[in-house]
């Protein structure tokens, strides 16, 4: 009668009964540091990843930045001039509106041209549909903001004379980050040109 073909392996392992055992781990210590590998391999990637975003992203670039409050003061001065000449004609309420319309303009051409260095005329409509929200954004958190810390320092007694201008102070700080925040990395995107300019706009 012809030998099974698996006698002589089981003979084997009969008299060595640790061998299939010890070839059995070494499999198992294989996979599992193969499955290390992979492991080590991912997070090295997603670390790689995570940094070269940062990297890419920054938060704040110091040039744009300077640019962008240079904007915003002139903004301002355009504000406070159109509102001197309003009140000519109209009551000081009303005034404020020619005055909050030309800030906003002025704001909105000086920040896509100047600032954040937009060239393109085709992506203006929607840049100005993304300045709106921002702007709305950042006027809803100086409210909120200066509210907010006016009603703090009073309920630490600082006089209501120093607590509203802190109020104000906070508010349009938090307003200038806020905004500048948005239209780096909403209005116009320059996170994203910057990687191609070595980080620096």
């Amino acid at each position: 009668m012809a030998e099974h073909p698996n006698a002589s392996e089981a003979a084997a392992i009969r008299e060595n009964p640790h061998r299939r055992r010890g070839e059995t781990n070494s499999t198992v210590e294989g996979l599992d540091s193969r499955a290390q590998r992979v492991d080590e391999h991912s997070a090295s990637s997603v670390n790689c990843g995570f940094a070269s975003i940062i990297g890419k992203a920054a938060l704040i670039d110091v040039r744009e930045f300077t640019r962008f409050v240079l904007s915003g003061v002139t903004a301002t001065i355009g504000n406070m001039i159109s509102v001197w000449l309003a009140r000519r004609f109209l009551s000081f309420e009303i005034a404020l509106l020619p005055g909050i319309a030309t800030a906003i303009t002025i704001s909105f051409v000086l920040s896509k041209f100047f600032a954040f260095r937009s060239r393109s005329w085709n992506l203006t409509a929607s840049e100005a549909t993304r300045f709106l929200i921002v702007y709305a954004t950042g006027c809803a958190m100086y409210w909120t903001v200066a509210v907010f810390i006016r009603k703090l320092l009073l309920a630490h007694g600082v006089p209501v004379e120093a607590a509203e201008p802190g109020g104000i102070l906070a508010g349009a700080g938090t307003m200038m980050l806020v905004s500048y925040c948005g239209h780096r990395f909403f209005t116009y995107r320059t996170y994203q040109r910057a990687k191609h300019l070595n980080g620096t706009l």
